[in-house]
């Protein structure tokens, strides 16, 4: 995690102080499965915000979102079988929270 990019000096030494940044910076280890929730938590994912709302941004915000997605295709070759699947395959289909796409 980083501060805003668009923070005065002041508010960035702030932030940095507030969250025990080490060189401008905070490494955060997550789980892959609670990085979603994480990213929520902190609206990491809320990149256009102006930085009086938003005071962090991740770093590595698109590789973790290529990373859920790789598992979670991972995770649809394990339980769904190759013959498809669907509704009817008793499993719940839940929106993606990661699809950005208008509903």
């Amino acid at each position: 995690m980083l501060p805003h990019p668009g923070l005065t000096d002041d508010q960035r030494r702030a932030i940095e102080r507030d969250y025990g940044m080490v060189d401008g910076a905070r490494e955060v280890e997550v789980r892959l499965s609670m990085a979603f929730y994480f990213i929520k938590r902190h609206n990491l994912d809320l990149i256009d915000l102006p930085p009086e709302r938003v005071q962090l941004r991740l770093e590595n915000l698109a590789e973790v979102g290529l990373r859920v997605a790789a598992a979670k295709e991972e995770t649809r070759r394990r339980v769904i079988p190759s013959g498809g699947g669907g509704p009817a395959d008793g499993l719940s289909h839940a929106a993606d929270p990661w699809d950005s796409s208008p509903a």
